[in-house]
């Protein structure tokens, strides 16, 4: 995805790293480039075609990487670890979406996509 950022866009490799969620314009597909080349910012085009549909924060994909790894079986304590939490509590909040068929088990029939 970051080829065809940088290639649907036209940035270069400093200023996609700098990319906020906030430069990127959903309604008139283009990004608002901060600080580019000679210190100046500039607005170009966002492609269409990119797997990006909706807005999304720091928090949002803090949150989708404990679920994934929640889902993945990992524990909760490595995932407090990773997050550097220092209260377990604050780890368990993720646990939340995980509410699934019985114990969080999802049901082997789904995997058959009957």
């Amino acid at each position: 995805m970051t080829v065809k950022l940088l290639y649907g866009s036209g940035m270069r490799i400093t200023e996609a790293v700098r990319l906020r969620v906030q430069d990127i314009d959903f309604e008139y597909k283009q990004i608002t480039v901060r600080s580019g080349k000679g210190n100046k910012d500039r607005v170009t085009t966002f492609s269409s075609s990119l797997g990006i549909s909706k807005r999304v924060s720091a928090h949002t994909c803090t949150t989708s990487f404990a679920t994934h790894l929640l889902q993945r079986g990992t524990d909760i304590r490595t995932i407090q670890a990773l997050l550097r939490h220092s209260d377990l509590e604050t780890s368990i909040v993720y646990t939340h979406v995980l509410n699934q068929g019985g114990h969080g088990v999802t049901s082997p029939l789904d995997d058959l996509g009957l």
